[in-house]
């Protein structure tokens, strides 16, 4: 009989408590799921931002891939460049200059030495160079004309030759078998360096 009044006794205790605990009123239990709601919210604008990163992430890596093979074409296109004036290097002959075929027009253009021998007869010579040239035409019956600032001389073993010199650097005409003229036209020094009686200069 005891313990069941103790029994009955703790029992009525606990409902007491529980009437005594406070209840969650509805505005408390709102708040509660507006913060949820924010969190959540919160997190899917975080995921959305990391996948923007991710993408912007893949966009700057294919960037920096086409400028990668930009710079491997550019490198190339150095590397043909500089073939190619390689190439042009070995076809210079020194003071006989380059071959330039009859009827051919043969020209010396930008900075250095540069320089043509006719392989026959009848070559057309000019040069925009800045400098020195040699033209060089054995069977005779070539022209050549200087209209830059270095100098250019011609050497027309074979005669007929004509030289215009329209440019600002020193012309000559240095040797000539016979029927050549010199046309002195430009700025520089012109010279006519034939003895040949049928030689003649023309100025300006």
């Amino acid at each position: 009989m005891r313990w069941f009044l103790i029994s009955i006794l703790l029992l009525a205790a606990c409902e007491k408590k529980k009437e005594e605990a406070p209840a969650v009123t509805p505005s408390v239990a709102a708040a509660g799921e507006g913060a949820a709601e924010k969190m959540g919210g919160a997190a899917e604008q975080m995921g959305e931002a990391a996948e923007k990163m991710g993408e912007a992430a893949q966009a700057a890596g294919r960037a920096a891939d086409q400028a990668g093979a930009a710079a491997e074409r550019a490198g190339g296109a150095a590397q043909r460049v500089a073939a190619a004036v390689d190439e042009d290097d070995e076809d210079d002959d020194g003071d006989e200059g380059r071959p330039c075929k009859p009827g051919a027009e043969c020209t010396c253009k930008g900075i250095g030495a540069c320089g043509y021998t006719c392989a026959g007869k009848g070559c057309k010579f000019s040069s925009s160079a800045t400098g020195s040239v040699d033209f060089a035409c054995p069977q005779g019956g070539c022209t050549a004309e200087a209209k830059g600032t270095g100098s250019v001389e011609l050497d027309c073993k074979g005669g007929g030759c004509t030289l215009t010199c329209a440019g600002t650097g020193a012309c000559a005409l240095t040797e000539c078998r016979g029927d050549c003229t010199v046309a002195c036209k430009g700025l520089g020094t012109c010279t006519n360096e034939c003895t040949a009686p049928s030689c003649k200069v023309v100025k300006k």
